[in-house]
């Protein structure tokens, strides 16, 4: 599985990682950890993801504006959020 984590605390990212690789092993083929949406931008159009962990809050910048930006990709997504409002946000999204 090709994994993207978009999360601007290299703290909270980096533990991502480390979970994700703890439960998926050798399954993970690659994680890659991007801090902006800027880079998340620049990683979705490059492809080849399997599964995108997704920060709504990326300093201040919408998060939801990324996935709006990739509809046409295939990739299955994982909202990480600290607020329940866009946390539940996320599922009007789909």
């Amino acid at each position: 599985m090709r994994l993207v984590i978009v999360e601007d605390e290299l703290v909270v990212a980096r533990r991502l990682e480390r979970m994700v690789r703890a439960i998926l092993g050798e399954r993970a083929e690659s994680v890659d950890v991007v801090l902006t949406l800027e880079e998340a931008r620049q990683r979705v159009e490059r492809g080849a993801i399997d599964v995108l962990f997704l920060d709504l809050n990326l300093n201040g910048k919408d998060g939801f504006r990324l996935l709006e930006e990739a509809t046409s990709r295939h990739f299955h997504t994982i909202v990480v959020s600290a607020y329940h409002d866009q946390a539940l946000a996320a599922f009007d999204h789909g």
